[in-house]
């Protein structure tokens, strides 16, 4: 027989869930570009992994010998405490086979696999505006930033931003204040980066998501946040710039924007100040001038006076045992006994939670004593 990516991995006999094999591949997406498309064509991540190496190396332009050394240095990790970290952090995995996966980050040629979300998912899907700036923006950027995302989202529009000191957290708070927001993390969903954002982190979870490609426990790297940049970018119908210098990797988000086709526009602010001259010259250069929210929704093609705040049905209320069980449901139908496992919790407490998801409409019990995830 072909040899096969798991065959690297030298992970025993031990019999592995559709769960595993996403978390492994998580781990996988970020060195060598198993896009979603690959991923989706080849029918998901155990067909990754049980893939032959030598098509899958030609698939992805690259020697087997140097894919081999990949994935022993990136896959290989313990599962069981793996599945024991996505059980703490409370997250669901959003995989590319998933239709909570959302539509807009398709248009990323390089687009995640599999996301880890953290809050609501059903706002991923939600029409979006990116506001993005400068750590050390001017405190009237802040200003600016915070009632420039309080109005969008009180149109019913949500506020897509970085999670980051400054222009991000500002965004973050004002859409907070009339609706949604989403914060693309540049680390682990079970890491706290920035650690002063950790009343911010909680008040996103119960009003809106969090949303990471990077693997469970990842730090921050230089690297990760350009490529957070590009999430920030997909995510909205446009990006908004405010307060940013010429050096701002916000910048970068516009730059991802325009290469999506997507509208950039930009918050003058004082001409005189440095830290706007980033969104200066996006101006000077095409970029939209938004002085309103009704100019960031006209921006992206949304009429002002037509949008309005959505009313969706809100996910049931669960508690900390439940947002845990339903976490683990990924994938295909899941056996009992692999619930238990995955979620790490004892099998009393795991077959009342399942009880309880059932009644609302969360789970649903199939045929053989197996479950699988509802909504």
């Amino acid at each position: 027989m072909p040899e096969t990516i798991e065959d690297w991995l030298d992970l025993g006999a031990q019999d592995r869930s559709d769960l595993d094999y996403w978390l492994m591949l998580a781990r996988l997406q970020q060195s060598k570009g198993l896009s979603a498309s690959v991923v989706e064509d080849l029918g998901g991540a155990a067909q990754v992994f049980r893939s032959s190496a030598a098509e899958l190396s030609e698939r992805l332009g690259t020697r087997p010998r140097t894919l081999r050394r990949l994935v022993e240095v990136e896959v290989r990790c313990d599962l069981g405490k793996e599945r024991e970290a996505f059980a703490r952090s409370g997250a669901t995995l959003v995989t590319v086979l998933s239709d909570q996966y959302p539509v807009a980050l398709r248009d990323l040629p390089d687009a995640p696999a599999c996301l880890f979300a953290l809050g609501d998912v059903g706002v991923l899907s939600r029409e979006a505006i990116s506001i993005v700036g400068s750590r050390s923006a001017p405190d009237s950027a802040l200003m600016d930033a915070e009632d420039l995302a309080a109005r969008i989202a009180a149109h019913g529009v949500s506020v897509v931003s970085g999670f980051a000191m400054g222009v991000d957290a500002a965004a973050h708070r004002g859409a907070l204040r009339e609706g949604h927001t989403v914060a693309v993390l540049g680390c682990g969903i079970d890491v706290l980066y920035p650690t002063a954002h950790a009343t911010l982190r909680q008040e996103v979870a119960e009003s809106g998501v969090l949303v990471t490609e990077q693997p469970l426990g990842s730090q921050p790297r230089r690297w990760t946040f350009p490529s957070r940049n590009r999430l920030i970018a997909a995510l909205g119908k446009g990006t908004v710039v405010v307060g940013a210098r010429e050096s701002s990797g916000a910048l970068l988000t516009a730059q991802w924007a325009e290469e999506l086709g997507r509208p950039v526009g930009a918050v003058p602010g004082d001409t005189r100040d440095e830290r706007h001259r980033g969104a200066i010259a996006l101006i000077e250069k095409g970029a939209h001038l938004i002085g309103s929210a009704d100019d960031a929704l006209r921006m992206v093609g949304l009429d002002p006076r037509q949008t309005k705040p959505a009313t969706p049905a809100r996910k049931p209320a669960l508690s900390p045992t439940e947002q845990r069980v339903y976490g683990v449901l990924v994938g295909d139908p899941m056996p009992l006994d692999d619930v238990v496992t995955a979620a790490g919790m004892e099998m009393r407490e795991v077959s009342t939670a399942l009880m309880l998801l059932e009644v609302k409409g969360l789970a649903r019990r199939l045929p053989g004593g197996r479950f699988s995830r509802l909504g």
